[in-house]
């Protein structure tokens, strides 16, 4: 919603002369700005990139506009049978670690979010030691390289990262939960199990193709077996 150079309406235009797609998303332990153009605007793709990820300012007034779609998802997220089976889920798991909390957090700390805190939260994460920059098409690396170094001062500082186990070793005390929901003409029902963080790949891929055949698609024996 503003830099220090564009305002909204300049990054806007700006977008709309020069990008065929651009977007921005938030994981639960990374954030990605995209932008695609063709191969001769790479040096303003890599301008306007730089610009927001370093230098944006979020005006007070338009974090209390972003709050409003928040709250929805919350609301959203809180009326969903399947979103707080999940819930449910991750907090039987697991007992300290944090992917046992949905990310969308809560109304109250949406609220207590501030100018301060954002700003504190881009200057402590935005910075070189913690980003890649990744470009795919018709482009040399050489130039890429050029292009995101003059836009992006180098510094020393770094991030500290925490780690938390992955609790796969411990044992799950509520094996069974029951969620009562009145006024639902359906019921949802989630098995699952944990996985340490550092199984390998093929693993991986072997409980990703079990899940699949068990229920995951709609020739699997759960599926059929839930229709019948």
């Amino acid at each position: 919603k503003g830099t220090k150079k564009r305002d909204v309406n300049a990054l806007n235009d700006f977008k709309s002369q020069n990008f065929s797609y651009s977007n921005a998303f938030t994981e639960r332990l990374f954030t990605t700005y995209i932008a695609s153009t063709i191969d001769r605007k790479l040096g303003k793709a890599c301008d306007f990139l730089t610009d927001i990820y370093l230098n944006s300012i979020f005006p007070a007034d338009e974090i209390d506009k972003e709050k409003q779609p928040v709250y929805l998802e919350i609301a959203r997220h809180n009326d969903n049978d399947r979103a707080i089976a999940n819930d449910a889920l991750m907090e039987a798991l697991y007992r300290k670690n944090p992917v046992l909390r949905w990310g969308g957090g809560t109304v109250d700390g949406v609220k207590n979010v501030t100018h301060k805190d954002m700003l504190e939260q881009k200057a402590k994460w935005h910075i070189p030691s913690n980003t890649i920059a990744l470009a795919i098409g018709n482009v040399k690396h050489a130039d890429f390289v050029k292009e995101i170094s003059r836009r992006t001062p180098l510094n020393n500082k770094k991030v500290k990262f925490l780690s938390w186990s992955d609790e796969s070793k411990q044992e799950i005390v509520n094996k069974e939960i029951i969620i009562n929901r009145p006024q639902r003409q359906k019921s949802i029902l989630i098995l699952g199990c944990k996985l340490p963080y550092n199984t390998d790949m093929f693993t991986q891929e072997v409980f990703f193709l079990l899940g699949k055949m068990i229920g995951g698609t709609s020739s699997s024996p759960l599926w059929n077996e839930v229709r019948e």
